[in-house]
């Protein structure tokens, strides 16, 4: 878990215990930040990501995306062959391309 105590960029490594395994990940806190206690179990972001206010929309994301998109429709996500009846992973209908019943993030997505 990492948690932000002021704006700035971080660079996360961890590593596996035998040291085979590596992984990383670039961690940006923007200004301002600040949590919201909604009263529920965990507390809320003020903005959406990418947004520079309450009001801002903020980026784009589909699921198992890490990058922003400038538009958000099916012929823009990643597991998506040109048009809505092309779905290649994360889909239960057969009217939107190959079934794999995919219900949950595989890890290397």
């Amino acid at each position: 878990m990492v948690t932000a105590l002021s704006a700035g960029t971080a660079i996360i490594t961890a590593t596996s215990s035998d040291g085979s395994k590596t992984a990383t990940c670039t961690v940006t806190v923007a200004t301002p930040y600040h949590a919201v206690d909604m009263g529920l179990s965990v507390q809320w972001a003020s903005c959406n990501v990418g947004a520079s206010s309450p009001e801002d929309y903020g980026d784009y994301f589909a699921w198992g995306e890490t990058s922003p998109k400038s538009i958000y429709e099916l012929t823009t996500y990643q597991w998506c062959n040109g048009d809505a009846s092309t779905l290649l992973k994360y889909n239960n209908d057969s009217g939107y391309g190959d079934v794999d019943n995919r219900g949950s993030l595989e890890l290397s997505d």
